[in-house]
């Protein structure tokens, strides 16, 4: 059992930067095409 100090299980500060999930020019599916990120919502990043 880990204590409450034990920092591995701690938050990361460096995790509220989060790096892109798609590239741009990126195909999805074979039928879409990422043009840009627009947006960082609560539940994810938002492309368009």
């Amino acid at each position: 059992m880990t204590s409450a100090c034990d920092r591995s299980v701690m938050p990361r500060d460096d995790l509220n930067e989060a790096e892109d999930l798609l590239l741009a020019n990126e195909v999805i599916i074979g039928r879409f095409v990422v043009e840009e990120k627009i947006g960082q919502g609560s539940f994810g990043q938002i492309f368009r």
